[in-house]
C-alpha cells in the first residue's frame, strides 16, 4: 500500500512543522489505527491490490478522489461523496444498504434488485421478484394522454394488439335479399347466404382505436357439406363513414370493393376471410384511414356475391355466422368524451 502526499500536514503525535510525508508497504510497516483528522493529502493515489477494508471515509466539503481502486476485496463501512462515478463497474451489497439519501441516482445502464419500492412509504409502486407492478395505497398507473400512447405487446417487437368490433345481427334485413335463418347442426340454425344476399351492419369506432392505423374486415363462415372439393366464395362490401360529434356527413360515394374467401373441404370447418378495410390511400372497398377517431361510424352492406365452391354433388350455399372488424387497441379509453379526444 502506498500513500503518496504533496502538502504538508500535521498527523496525530507528530512534528507541527509542514512536512511531505511518505509511507510504502514492507514488512517493517507498523498500521497507524488511531484517528486521522484534518489531514489534507492533495491530490493523491490510493492503490491496494489486496484486500482493502475501510471504516469510513468521509468527504464533509468538496473531496476529489484521484483514483481509489480495489482489484481484491473491498469493505466500506461509510463512503460519502457528492459524486460517485462507477465508470462501467459494480457496487454489490449482499447484507446492508446503499442509500442516496435525497440524491439524484442517473445511470445510463441498468438498476437492477430483486424487489423495488418506488415512491413514498405509504403510496408506492412494488416490484416484486417475479417482476409483477403493483400499485400501493393510493397510487396509480398513469398514462400520458396524448393520442398513440397505451398499453403494447411484443417486449421483443413492441406493437398494440388488436381486438374486434362486432357487427349487429343479420335480421335488420327484412327484404328480398335477406338470408334464411336455416338448419345447421341438429337443433342450431344459422344465417344461410345465397348468391345476392344481404346483411347492414354498423361499426362505432370505439376510444381505444390507435388513430392511425388500418382496420381489417373480417368474415366468419362455414358450409354443411361432406362432398365439397374446393373453390372460393366472393364477398362484396359497400360502405359509407362519418366522424361523429356533427363534424362530417357521411360520405357521398359508398367505398365499394370485393375479396375472395376459400373453402374448406371439411363440413363444418370455421373459416376465417381477411381483407384491408382501411388505408391512408384507400382504394376499392377500403374507407380512409386518416379519417378513423372515437365515435365515428361505418355502415356496411355486406353481400355474397359469387359462390364458386366446387363439390362431387350440389353445390351448397354457406352459411356466414359473424362479420367483424379488427383494429389495433391502447387498451385505455382517451381523455376526453368528444373531440378532440387526447386533450
Amino acid at each position: 500500500m502506498a500513500i503518496r502526499s504533496d502538502a504538508g500536514d500535521r498527523i496525530p503525535g507528530q512534528p507541527t512543522r509542514p512536512r511531505r510525508a511518505k509511507a510504502r508497504s514492507n514488512k517493517n510497516l507498523v498500521p497507524y489505527t488511531g484517528a486521522v483528522r484534518d489531514l489534507d493529502l492533495g491530490t493523491f493515489d490510493f492503490t491496494t491490490t489486496g484486500a482493502g477494508n475501510f471504516g469510513s471515509v468521509i468527504v464533509t466539503g468538496l473531496g476529489t478522489f484521484g483514483t481509489l481502486t480495489v482489484t481484491g476485496l473491498g469493505t466500506f463501512g461509510a463512503v460519502d461523496v457528492d459524486t460517485l462515478n462507477l465508470d462501467g463497474n459494480v457496487i454489490s451489497d449482499s447484507t446492508g444498504t446503499i442509500s442516496f439519501a435525497d440524491e439524484n441516482t442517473v445511470t445510463t445502464g441498468q438498476v437492477k434488485g430483486a424487489t423495488g419500492h418506488f415512491g413514498g412509504a405509504v403510496n408506492y409502486t412494488q416490484i416484486n421478484s417475479s417482476g409483477d407492478l403493483t400499485p400501493v395505497g393510493s397510487a396509480d398507473i398513469v398514462i400520458e394522454k396524448a393520442s398513440g400512447n397505451g398499453i403494447k405487446v411484443d417486449s421483443a417487437a413492441k406493437t398494440f394488439g388488436f381486438r374486434d368490433l362486432l357487427g349487429d345481427q343479420f335480421a335488420k334485413n327484412t327484404g328480398g335479399t335477406r338470408p334464411t335463418l336455416a338448419a345447421y347442426n341438429g337443433v342450431i340454425n344459422a344465417w344461410q347466404f345465397g348468391v345476392g344476399d344481404e346483411a347492414f351492419m354498423s361499426f362505432h369506432i370505439p376510444h381505444d382505436y390507435v388513430k392511425g392505423t388500418d382496420i381489417f374486415l373480417h368474415i366468419h363462415w362455414s358450409h354443411i357439406s361432406t362432398l365439397v372439393t374446393g373453390g372460393t366464395i366472393t364477398f362484396k362490401a359497400t360502405s359509407i363513414y362519418a366522424k361523429g360529434h356533427n363534424q362530417a356527413p357521411f360520405q357521398s360515394s359508398p367505398a365499394v370493393g370485393t375479396f375472395a374467401g376459400t373453402a374448406s373441404t371439411v363440413q363444418y370447418q370455421h373459416i376465417l376471410s381477411e381483407i384491408q378495410y382501411s388505408a391512408s390511400s384507400p382504394t376499392g372497398l377500403q374507407v380512409d384511414t386518416d379519417d378513423l377517431e372515437p365515435d365515428g361510424v361505418i355502415e356496411l352492406t355486406f353481400e355474397l356475391d359469387v359462390n364458386d365452391i366446387t363439390s362431387s354433388g350440389a353445390v351448397p350455399d354457406p352459411f356466414i355466422h359473424y362479420v367483424d372488424v379488427h383494429y389495433q387497441s391502447t387498451n385505455i379509453a382517451t381523455k376526453a368524451k368528444a373531440p378532440d379526444f387526447y386533450t
